[in-house]
């Protein structure tokens, strides 16, 4: 705790720092003014200040005495506690941005052994009081070790992840804000507008709409740079590339939504792949005011 005081910023020393300052309880109390809390508060920080910038030496007999006298002039138990005046002052809040770029990704392993991959074109924020709280930007796959007493929470646009321990991909649609949710272990619980759905491994949530059952491994494709249709329903694959890819697909003609593909796709830019599903099935598409629609190749 010396070390801390005389400028060691190690976790364990801040950890430690921390303990103490919880353990300290004011045995009387007295009340003041908002004003005169903030007042006797700033002066502390400034005495703080000017000694450690002076170079003196604390001893933590002398620091404990003179945080107790302040305490006891406060007369608050919570003085020291966490998001509390003192322990904001003493703890100053510090926000972590990671982003990526076009053509760009990046992993990010978190203190508590949590690890988060990031999309190109994403970014996500967290600060030191709580790595396990996450504001997503993009799209990012998450690697969360579980801690029953602590959630993890990961906030994308309008909806909010909540879980214990999985791993699952999170992407914010770019054409209307919605959330793609998909569970590749564990359980994990989507929130949007005060609305709560359980989501388990193998299903796809998706914000304004509905709980899917997919191949995973298809919404992962920008991590493995595979996508994989089995006999599948042309209705579906179209759905599918629409949530993966962030865009507007529609079929034309609904006579053509019961055509069955079976598509295998290493490296999977959206174009590629529409060209393989037209050629495969004699189709062709066009792109109107930004949706993508797959219609008959005799279709003008």
């Amino acid at each position: 705790m010396e070390k801390y005081l005389q400028g060691d910023d190690s976790p364990e020393a801040r950890l430690r720092f921390d303990a103490w300052f919880h353990n300290m309880q004011p045995d009387t109390t007295a009340d003041l003014s908002k004003e005169e809390l903030e007042q006797t508060m700033q002066r502390m920080q400034n005495r703080l200040h000017t000694a450690t910038k002076q170079k003196h030496v604390f001893s933590i007999r002398r620091v404990a005495a003179v945080a107790a006298a302040v305490i006891v002039i406060i007369g608050l138990s919570s003085a020291f506690k966490r998001d509390s005046f003192l322990f904001n002052i003493l703890h100053p809040v510090r926000e972590t941005i990671v982003a990526t770029v076009m053509g760009e990704s990046k992993i990010v392993k978190l203190t508590d052994g949590s690890s988060i991959h990031l999309n190109e074109n994403s970014s996500i924020t967290y600060t030191n009081r709580d790595e396990r709280e996450i504001t997503l930007q993009g799209e990012a796959f998450f690697e969360v070790a579980k801690r029953p007493e602590h959630p993890f929470i990961v906030k994308a646009g309008k909806a909010q992840i909540r879980v214990l321990g999985t791993s699952f991909n999170v992407s914010i649609n770019k054409s209307d804000s919605g959330v793609v949710v998909a569970v590749k272990d564990g359980l994990i619980s989507l929130q949007h507008d005060k609305e709560e759905v359980l989501l388990p491994a193998g299903t796809i949530g998706i914000t304004d709409r509905k709980i899917i059952h997919a191949n995973i491994d298809n919404y992962l494709s920008w991590m493995n740079g595979k996508l994989l249709f089995e006999n599948a329903a042309l209705k579906d694959v179209v759905a599918e590339l629409g949530n993966i890819y962030h865009v507007n697909i529609r079929i034309g003609n609904a006579s053509l939504e019961k055509m069955h593909l079976t598509l295998q796709y290493k490296h999977v830019p959206l174009s590629d792949i529409l060209n393989v599903i037209c050629n495969s099935l004699d189709l062709q598409y066009v792109e109107q005011h930004g949706t993508i629609i797959i219609q008959s190749a005799l279709q003008d």
